[in-house]
């Protein structure tokens, strides 16, 4: 598989990070973006059950890896929108978590067909 030699770059999604990290993983990208939107809800859900617990230590725990492994996939807002969750978690900010959350959900949907329409080009290059 090639990837795209564009590179893109705009406030949600960094096209040059997403061909490193294709380049690096070869066919393995395709599986390694579904283990992230998989691993994405799950540390959406952690956050938000945190968040309607009141626990700021377990919603920073979750929202690090996601600000990070975001990063990794060229997806710049959802790591904003984890970063500001993680930041004001770590502050012990609760309603500033909760009024990013929205943010973050919103990303994350973009982020899905973001991925899946990059994985598509990248497929569609010729070698």
């Amino acid at each position: 598989m090639t990837v795209p030699q564009e590179q893109h770059h705009d406030a949600d999604f960094d096209e040059a990070a997403f061909t490193r990290t294709a380049r690096l993983l070869k066919e393995e990208i395709g599986v390694t973006i579904e283990m992230y939107l998989e691993d994405a809800a799950r540390y959406t859900a952690n956050i938000k059950a945190a968040l309607n617990e009141g626990d700021t230590a377990k919603a920073a725990l979750n929202s690090h890896p996601l600000k990070s492994n975001s990063l990794g996939l060229g997806l710049v807002r959802v790591s904003a929108a984890a970063k500001a969750i993680n930041e004001a978690a770590l502050d012990g900010d609760i309603t500033t978590c909760r009024a990013a959350l929205p943010e973050l959900e919103d990303a994350l949907k973009i982020a899905a067909q973001t991925l899946h329409g990059a994985l598509k080009k990248a497929e569609e290059k010729p070698t």
